[in-house]
């Protein structure tokens, strides 16, 4: 996850630990690895998150086609 303008705090959290991640500047990235529940909290008016995803469980069959 990347913000790309603004500020948001990412929340992550395995059920026995929280632990928070303020994101001000393009230049910082979060991994978020599997098993994680993420939630992001936009605290600046405009901000942006671009997330980017990996998928390696799926085969491409399980896939949607356009």
């Amino acid at each position: 996850m990347l913000c790309l303008s603004g500020e948001i705090i990412i929340e992550l959290s395995d059920k026995l630990e929280t632990k928070k991640i303020k994101l001000d500047s393009p230049l910082k990235g979060v991994f978020v690895p599997s098993m994680i529940w993420s939630k992001q909290l936009y605290i600046t008016e405009r901000s942006s998150l671009v997330v980017f995803l990996l998928i390696s469980f799926c085969t491409s069959s399980a896939l949607i086609r356009a």
